[in-house]
């Protein structure tokens, strides 16, 4: 994933000394963010049925 990220900001940016500056500076900031998982396992579905009350709040 980095090395395509790499790839396209030396095609934007144009050379590989400012490109490699940025992607120091980047590297670090990518490395501290943690993606969501992507319909995994841990991934929580939007959506999803809540616990139904079997009497009204107050009642019994």
């Amino acid at each position: 994933m980095l090395d395509t990220v790499y790839n396209y900001m030396h095609l934007f940016f144009g050379t590989k000394e400012f490109s490699r500056g940025v992607q120091l500076s980047l590297s670090s900031y990518l490395w501290a963010v943690k993606l969501p998982p992507q319909n995994s396992g841990g991934a929580k579905k939007l959506g999803g049925s809540r616990a139904v009350r079997k009497r009204p709040i107050g009642m019994g």
